[in-house]
């Protein structure tokens, strides 16, 4: 699977800022927990790509609590729009079909909206859009928290 990765609005965000946080925690782990996948690569569509070698945007992502594999073609060409920067990208790699993009910009009409994960610019990725992550992950958060539910309850007892 590949994965297009914004930064600002999807693990840096204001609600982020506001605790005096340079990222969000939460968003870094449930990101890193998906590309541990062994099928999963990252390009990178954030502006930052513009000003980082392969090397130094790995560093970066690290620095933030995220570890990932980037693809080979590991950053969009820049275009007018995101959808544009992803659209080519996946036109110059003969349309797989296995892919998920994660950015707090519009990025439709040329993108499937099912693969589209759409960050908040002031809140990062909420809730929603962490569970639907951590399910791509292998992680289901509905099972975990009916045990946890569970054990509260035998403790009670």
């Amino acid at each position: 699977m590949i994965v297009f990765l914004d930064k600002d609005g999807v693990f840096e965000h204001v609600r982020a800022y506001m605790a005096g946080l340079k990222y969000d925690p939460i968003a870094s782990r449930v990101l890193s927990a998906l590309f541990s996948r062994p099928d999963v690569q990252v390009v990178i569509s954030a502006t930052f790509r513009k000003i980082h070698t392969r090397e130094s945007a790995l560093e970066h992502l690290k620095a933030r609590g995220i570890t990932c594999t980037l693809h080979e073609d590991w950053r969009t060409d820049v275009k007018d729009t995101r959808s544009e920067e992803v659209y080519d990208w996946l036109q110059r790699h003969g349309m797989p079909d296995d892919y998920l993009m994660i950015d707090d910009e519009d990025c439709l009409p040329h993108l499937d909206p099912e693969k589209y994960i759409q960050g908040h610019p002031y809140e990062g990725l909420l809730t929603d859009a962490l569970v639907k992550l951590d399910k791509l992950a292998g992680i289901d958060y509905g099972h975990s928290l009916k045990w946890e539910s569970q054990r509260r309850l035998r403790d009670k007892q």
